[in-house]
């Protein structure tokens, strides 16, 4: 049980099994003289109480349970297998396409599997010089029935802002990794990375 309200005069911060000063040394609170002390030391205190909701790295990453957010299930239309053809990696990145592969494995992002589906992966440079692996989803898309979801009006959410001061940033790829997706096909289940798919765009609008 979360403690509620928070206290308006928090008390010091001390290190927890979490909650490391190493770890602290890490949080961006913004650049110097955003925040006063007071509100600081509350965002310390807020993360100390929630210490075991956050991922401090992959390794922690987990999803939500089933009670909170059932897995996605995507809709098909009838279809046949398909088995591509893989898209040779080039050598000289092959190291770090392998070490990224097996990273993934290791932190739950992807899995091992043994499908009859097969689609191909590429490997495209990030604007820090890395790689991002990208699956085709060319064919999953084909047969994915589209959610026709319209977005919401901006104004709907920029009204509940007003006149009200607002901290914080997110990555939204990040919306996408925390419930699992369900697909499961006539032929058996296969597993896909969820922000390609043509009506995933959809479920994180509705968030």
């Amino acid at each position: 049980m979360f403690k509620t309200p928070l206290s308006p005069k928090p008390p010091i911060f001390q290190e927890t099994f979490n909650f490391t000063h190493e770890r602290l040394q890490a949080v961006n609170f913004g650049q110097q003289g955003l925040l006063s002390n007071g509100e600081i030391n509350l965002l310390k205190d807020v993360i100390t109480l929630r210490e075991n909701t956050i991922a401090f790295c992959e390794e922690e990453r987990g999803l939500l349970k089933h009670s909170y957010a059932k897995p996605y299930k995507i809709p098909l239309i009838p279809h046949e297998l398909w088995q591509k053809k893989p898209i040779p990696i080039p050598k000289s990145i092959f190291a770090e396409f392998t070490e990224l592969m097996t990273e993934r494995i290791r932190t739950g992002l992807d899995e091992q599997s043994t499908s009859s589906y097969t689609s191909p992966i590429f490997c495209v440079a990030k604007s820090n010089g890395r790689l991002r692996i990208v699956p085709d989803l060319q064919e999953v898309n084909k047969v994915t029935i589209k959610d026709a979801f319209l977005q919401p009006h901006t104004e709907k959410y920029v009204d509940v802002f007003s006149e009200r001061a607002c901290y914080g940033i997110g990555e939204m790829l990040r919306g996408y990794h925390e419930r699992e997706i369900d697909f499961t096909t006539n032929h058996g289940k296969f597993c896909i990375n969820h922000w390609l798919l043509t009506s995933f765009q959809a479920h994180i609008k509705q968030k």
